[in-house]
């Protein structure tokens, strides 16, 4: 049987294909480099993400704190005028009360 030109070993083919394998190498080097580069990049980005973020949310914070020692204020000043009005009218009722009681003594002295 004839051999085939397939199943011959050709010395030339190991050779190029190690300088693939070299240029792969190389390639997957420069990719690993390229995307640990990326990776870095991207840890910083986020870190001043968080940074932003909590720095935001620390403000809300504030802001939370405020507008809600600014109702409290509002209502305090709400039940004092309330308190106010409620004294005024229970005054005004007893003058009322006591010129009723005072008209009516003077009516039954009379």
């Amino acid at each position: 049987l004839p051999a085939d030109d397939d199943d011959e070993y050709d010395a030339e083919d190991d050779d190029e294909f190690e300088d693939d394998s070299d240029e792969n190498d190389l390639e997957s080097f420069e990719n690993e480099k390229q995307m640990i580069s990326l990776i870095k990049t991207l840890k910083l980005h986020n870190a001043g993400l968080l940074k932003m973020l909590e720095e935001e949310m620390a403000k809300n914070l504030i802001n939370v704190k405020k507008a809600r020692e600014d109702a409290t204020d509002a209502m305090m000043v709400q039940i004092v005028q309330m308190e106010d009005t409620h004294s005024n009218m229970l005054r005004e009722t007893m003058e009322e009360t006591r010129e009723i009681a005072d008209e009516r003594v003077r009516g039954v002295m009379e």
